[in-house]
């Protein structure tokens, strides 16, 4: 059997192919793996000398630090937005980021997606959008999907099994949705029904179905005496999603809120001088706490 010379149109082809393009990234992306595994292949565990003792033993008692996360072409004078982990392959996280105002020509908007398991520091996944990402999550109810909440209000979505870096479904710019920055998602629910929960810092809350982008669901304007709350963080209780807490600025004041939605009230609230990054609903003894992390 004689191999057939191709001709270098056919290669050219080939090679700018779809399905090439993806068994190329795919395959590259193990042997990147493979050859960053920090394995000693020598290693004799039948070896009962001192010496070979002490170093086992200084080997399990040195604190190393771990592998340090970035892209010299995606993550470089970009500022970190979020990170977020994901529930259904928990050596996965992402980063969202800013824009590089040193790269006018590339997208404002990133995220990458990290691998914990392996000592490669290349990212598994780089997705972009044209607005700076604010924030971004993973859902465990659709764990091959991102979610971002972009500066423009647009929330975005990117298919880890789409071969593309752009979203495949994103938000209108309009009155029915979002048009200030989206720094709070989160998807509440059950795997049969759930909602993307999306809070602005003009204060509007849109709940919205993952599959359909298209408009929001519903709308709530979130207000503290009468006033449209600027949302810095956001979570809710683990098993009761109607009821959140939420982490808002009021002029130079911070104020930690909870919200019962099934109910038409002032929210309880409690305050301080200090900004809140982050908020986490903690159960703890049967009983669930609030807890806010102040800087």
């Amino acid at each position: 059997m004689t191999a057939v010379e191709l001709s270098d149109e056919t290669k050219k082809d080939i090679m700018k192919s779809e399905t090439f393009l993806s068994f190329f990234d795919r395959t590259t992306r193990i042997m990147e793996r493979a050859l960053a595994a920090g394995y000693d292949v020598t290693e004799d565990y039948a070896g009962d000398s001192d010496t070979e003792m002490e170093s086992a033993v200084a080997k399990i008692s040195k604190l190393e630090a771990g592998p340090c996360f970035m892209d010299d072409k995606w993550s470089r004078h970009r500022c970190v937005t979020s990170l977020a982990w994901s529930q259904t392959f928990p050596e996965l996280f992402l980063s969202s980021y800013h824009m590089n105002e040193e790269a006018k020509f590339d997208p404002d908007g990133v995220v990458l997606l990290w691998n914990l398991k392996y000592q490669s520091t290349a990212p598994e996944f780089v997705f972009h959008c044209q607005s700076a990402v604010m924030s971004a999550t993973f859902t465990s109810f659709h764990p091959r999907l991102v979610i971002g909440g972009t500066y423009s209000g647009q929330i975005v979505l990117w298919d880890l099994r789409a071969n593309k870096r752009t979203p495949v479904q994103r938000s209108p710019l309009s009155a029915n949705a979002h048009t200030h920055p989206v720094y709070c998602l989160r998807v509440v629910g059950s795997q049969n029904a759930h909602n993307l929960i999306s809070v602005s810092t003009d204060g509007k809350m849109c709940s919205w179905s993952v599959d359909m982008l298209s408009q929001p669901q519903d709308r709530m304007e979130l207000q503290y005496q009468t006033k449209p709350i600027a949302c810095l963080c956001m979570d809710f209780r683990a098993e009761i999603s109607r009821i959140f807490s939420w982490a808002a600025r009021r002029e130079s004041f911070f104020r930690e809120l909870v919200w019962d939605l099934s109910r038409a009230f002032t929210p309880n609230s409690r305050g301080t001088v200090l900004p809140f990054p982050g908020c986490i609903s903690i159960r703890f003894r049967g009983r669930e706490r609030i807890s806010a992390i102040c800087f």
